[in-house]
């Protein structure tokens, strides 16, 4: 049977549970025509905290498994490689740490004044796997190529975010693209999430570090979105 990551997802519009030099007072963007002064946008996959594998501790055998994380983020604009990641992660305990603390999505301006995104939707799922690691770039690779995912890349550049709901919906469906290659291993999902960032909701409001913590019984994620404006705060911005 192919996993399907629509099955029990968390999905949430942030509600921020740590800022650090947030400036709140600040007008909203919205009130930015065109959002010209925003210099940055960042989001951070900062923790991935494994609190319970599935994985039972028999004899000497401590309950060890092979995981698997799967990363999408879509903005609007055409999906590039980097949006759309899939990593392995070997032997992991019950209360342990993936060491992984990267950027999941950038954006700040080019030479051509680009518009600042309205909104970030990312997708993150921890999937578990009863037989080795398998070569991640080889699935990606034909995950990609398909016309499923082909398509639903399309729908997320043309257009789809302008739709309430469409987006996270579509992220999932195409994050269970890459993942319904993983069932011949007899593979789970421990946590998948879709956190939504927009401007509507005042997400880009609070300049500085804000975290978004979310977590189900067996996994605990965190991201970090980080937010440049230099309009209103250069000293920030230029640090």
């Amino acid at each position: 049977m192919a996993l399907d990551l629509t099955a029990d997802a968390l999905l949430s519009t942030v509600s921020p549970t740590t800022n650090t030099a947030a400036d709140t007072s600040a007008p909203s963007l919205r009130s930015l025509a065109g959002s010209q002064t925003l210099t940055g946008l960042e989001v951070r996959l900062s923790r991935v905290f494994i609190k319970d594998n599935h994985t039972a501790r028999v004899g000497p055998f401590p309950g060890r498994a092979n995981l698997y994380l799967l990363v999408a983020v879509t903005d609007g604009r055409p999906l590039t490689d980097d949006q759309v990641t899939l990593t392995g992660f070997p032997g992991i305990n019950d209360q342990e740490e993936l060491l992984i603390d990267r950027t999941v999505y950038f954006w700040e301006p080019g030479p051509t004044a680009e518009t600042a995104p309205s909104q970030v939707h990312v997708l993150v799922s921890v999937l578990k796997s009863k037989q080795r690691l398998r070569d991640t770039g080889t699935l990606l690779t034909q995950a990609q190529a398909s016309a499923p995912y082909q398509s639903l890349a399309a729908r997320l550049a043309g257009g789809a975010l302008t739709v309430a709901g469409q987006a996270p919906n579509l992220l999932l469906r195409l994050g269970s693209e890459v993942a319904k290659l993983l069932t011949e291993a007899e593979d789970k999902t421990l946590l998948t999430q879709v956190t939504s960032f927009t401007d509507l909701n005042g997400d880009f409001d609070a300049l500085g570090h804000t975290d978004h913590a979310q977590e189900n019984g067996s996994v605990a994620t965190t991201l970090t979105l980080i937010v440049r404006d230099a309009g209103r705060s250069p000293a920030v911005a230029s640090s």
